[in-house]
């Protein structure tokens, strides 16, 4: 809880003040610890994550949110939320899981709400740890990080998509070396 504690205060410092009740997406919510910390902060939560057994028990403890919790991929729960704007959407290790990375940065854009954030951290294949360790770092697994990228690659990529401020920071954990970016709408 402390990490994911960390990782929501940080996400929230980055959102831009405002006065009505904040809305927050994790996509790959895992158990739900940065839910249950928005929650704990007066956000609106809703979450996506593959694995339905690793969110029952949030959804358990708050059967309010039984609704906004979604068992798919992004694009095919992305259809469950039209129409709602999010603050700030995390995706804290996932984006390079996605399979049409591109198309589902373009859902999670048209879903942020002008000024909102999105927060990643990704293996960073430019970082010291990749380039030391080649072919045996241990973020290289070809069935399951479908992309890869580095702060230009994925500079370049969300341009192109429309975020129009990008900000890099340290990781939150070290693993198997990763970057934080911050995407603004």
């Amino acid at each position: 809880m402390r990490r994911a504690r960390g990782i929501f205060e940080f996400g929230q410092k980055q959102v831009m003040a405002g006065g009505e009740k904040r809305r927050y997406m994790d996509i790959g919510c895992n158990k739900g610890f940065l839910l249950a910390m928005a929650h704990e902060h007066g956000w609106d939560v809703y979450g996506i994550e593959l694995v339905r057994e690793l969110i029952r028990p949030f959804i358990n403890s708050y059967p309010q949110y039984k609704n906004q919790i979604f068992s798919k991929r992004f694009e095919d729960a992305k259809e469950k939320v039209e129409g709602e704007t999010f603050d700030l959407i995390t995706a804290i290790d996932v984006i390079e899981h996605f399979e049409d990375v591109s198309g589902d940065l373009r859902g999670i854009y048209e879903l942020l709400k002008p000024g909102g954030v999105f927060l990643i951290q990704t293996p960073d294949s430019g970082g010291e740890r990749a380039l030391q360790q080649q072919c045996t770092w241990k973020s290289l697994k070809p069935l399951e990080h479908l992309h890869l990228f580095n702060e230009e690659s994925l500079r370049i990529l969300s341009e192109r998509i429309g975020f129009d401020d990008i900000e890099y920071f340290s990781p939150f954990d070290e693993a198997n070396g990763n970057f934080v970016a911050v995407l603004r709408k």
